[in-house]
């Protein structure tokens, strides 16, 4: 069965977090004039990005102090998708988090999340 494109996107994602390799399929479906916003206030210096610093972000996330992603996603769950829009949640060992990722022209241009510790 043929996944849906949220799903795609969010295995491609996670498995750049993993590896810090970027996929041509997770570059290619993320609007060259895409942000990211971080909603919730973090370790990070930037809460809002665009696509490079986003994806540069991604790639590099298992090398942040207090921020190790190396495993990937371990979990998520689309909880809402169309072709305008995708609300999921993650969750690893120690965080949990909500994310609303806008699409356009079949793209994503606007991503949103907010992440918090788990308990």
């Amino acid at each position: 069965m043929k996944m849906s494109f949220g799903s795609e996107f969010l295995v491609a994602l996670s498995e750049s977090h993993k590896t810090g390799v970027l996929s041509e399929f997770l570059n290619d479906n993320i609007s060259s004039d895409a942000t990211w916003t971080s909603l919730t206030k973090s370790s990070l210096d930037k809460q809002l990005r665009n696509k490079d610093e986003w994806l540069d972000f991604v790639i590099n996330s298992k090398n942040y102090h207090n921020y190790d992603n190396s495993k990937g996603y371990h979990n998520f769950e689309i909880l809402y998708e169309n072709d305008e829009i995708i609300v999921w949640r993650g969750w690893d060992d120690l965080d949990a988090w909500l994310a609303i990722y806008e699409l356009e022209d079949g793209k994503v241009i606007r991503a949103r999340h907010a992440r918090g510790t788990k308990g």
